[in-house]
């Protein structure tokens, strides 16, 4: 007999999100029914695998979470069927990585009446002869302990990345503004990095807080106020994404290890020294989808010399503005004056408008960098470790975007991060008022620190 008949098709469920299907390509996403949401009682989902080129298919899950068994996965579980083999089942919150020899297998999800648990989300690739993903993504098998996910690249130069920071896939079009404009286009920054926390019923998912960008392996950068106040262990991360609420196989979540606070942050006022970082719990291979944004040269000298011509920058203003002091330094007497009038990109999920769409898909702005004086006329608060960006026009960052990057074109073609989005005006985001961000040259060296780690072999 067929092991591929020991278990029913998924009728009557063919119509419940995510339960079972066919699938053909060379590679694909499978989740259990409803996910990130709990799966229902009493349901069998069966996923029918066929791809038409490779060897071997490889499958791993990056979120597994079924009720646990006690003996060979009695109560729920997903099992794993193979032409001609028995079948093995998986449950609890034992995470399946699994390389499997032909071109067709069959997974077959059951539930049953007891309780309910998150469900799973995996994914599979065909695999050549070598243990490469057929189109271009790679498999490491050289170790039980290295299975990677589809997205992943065999060693720091695979999957598309070139091997710099701050390189894109393609550079095709002009960004578009955060506030009621148009999205960027898939992955074309692939730094980008959605910071999540639990929430829900029961905390049962994640949802969207803040941006950051990925500038190492196991590090992520973002806003200090994003994460300061939330546990460690309520707290994630998605890489490689486009679009929050479609599941693609460039995604990679994770759990964080660890979330470091700059020391000094709110000293000596709200929100100066508002950055920080985020250690993930293993190592990112970088591909076209997921790889660093350049951090600035801490050598100001090769800092001032890769920055493009002030040729295109707006020019200054004559508008002269009273403020309100902060009694500190407003600005960095040897920084400040590079950036001001230079035009910078910024990025995020944040809301598309004021009365708080929600941003699906990742959107772009390109805005000015003002003097410190007028952000301080609004808000009161800037200090030399701070500037300031326009928002001219309803063209800027809103609610969701803090911890997003503040980007600079270099003269090499590079994308470079200069700021982490920190505050906005709280009465909308499309009334003008300008952005404060963190100055990032001035925090290298704390990086550097912190995470132990060589930039420069990204340069």
């Amino acid at each position: 007999m067929n092991p591929l008949n020991n278990f029913p098709r998924a009728d009557p469920w063919d119509d419940l999100s995510g339960c079972g299907g066919s699938f053909s390509g060379v590679r694909g996403v499978l989740t259990s029914p409803g996910y990130p949401y709990k799966y229902p009682s009493d349901v069998t989902c069966t996923y029918d695998i066929r791809v038409e080129a490779g060897v071997q298919i490889s499958i791993e899950c990056s979120d597994f979470s079924l009720q646990p068994g006690y003996d060979a996965c009695e109560n729920d579980f997903l099992a794993l069927v193979v032409t001609g083999n028995a079948t093995v089942r998986y449950c609890g919150d034992l995470k399946p990585s699994i390389t499997l020899n032909g071109t067709e297998v069959r997974l077959v999800f059951r539930s049953n009446g007891n309780y309910q648990y998150r469900g799973f989300l995996c994914r599979y690739t065909a695999l050549d002869e070598r243990g490469y993903g057929v189109g271009g993504w790679s498999q490491d098998n050289s170790t039980e302990n290295s299975h990677l996910s589809s997205l992943c690249s065999d060693g720091n130069r695979g999957g598309g990345w070139s091997g710099k920071c701050g390189t894109q896939p393609t550079r095709e079009h002009e960004a578009s503004r955060i506030v009621g404009g148009e999205p960027v286009h898939a992955n074309d920054f692939p730094w980008m990095v959605a910071i999540l926390k639990k929430c829900g019923h029961d905390e049962a998912h994640y949802c969207h807080v803040c941006g950051g960008t990925v500038i190492h392996h196991r590090w992520v950068l973002t806003s200090a106020h994003c994460i300061a106040s939330i546990a460690v262990a309520k707290l994630g991360v998605l890489l490689g994404d486009h679009n929050l609420y479609t599941l693609t196989p460039s995604q990679k979540f994770f759990r964080v290890q660890q979330a470091i606070i700059h020391p000094r942050f709110n000293t000596p006022s709200p929100l100066n020294n508002d950055i920080a970082l985020i250690m993930l719990p293993q190592t990112i291979f970088f591909s076209r989808y997921i790889a660093p944004v350049c951090l600035p040269d801490p050598d100001t000298a090769r800092f001032v010399a890769s920055l493009p011509d002030m040729e295109d920058v707006q020019q200054p203003g004559t508008t002269k503005l009273p403020y309100y002091s902060t009694q500190v330094p407003l600005a960095n007497p040897v920084l400040h004056p590079l950036l001001i009038h230079r035009n910078v990109s910024v990025f995020g999920w944040g809301t598309t408008d004021d009365a708080g769409t929600l941003g699906v898909e990742l959107r772009g702005a390109t805005v000015e960098i003002l003097n410190n004086k007028l952000c301080d006329w609004y808000f009161g608060l800037m200090t030399e470790s701070m500037f300031c960006t326009s928002g001219a026009n309803g063209n800027g960052p809103c609610k969701g975007d803090s911890g997003s990057p503040a980007q600079l074109l270099m003269r090499d073609g590079r994308w470079v991060q200069v700021g982490v989005l920190s505050f906005g005006a709280a009465v909308g985001c499309e009334t003008g008022y300008p952005s404060g961000n963190t100055l990032l040259p001035l925090y290298v060296s704390w990086i550097r620190e912190v995470t132990g780690e060589d930039f420069s072999q990204f340069m």
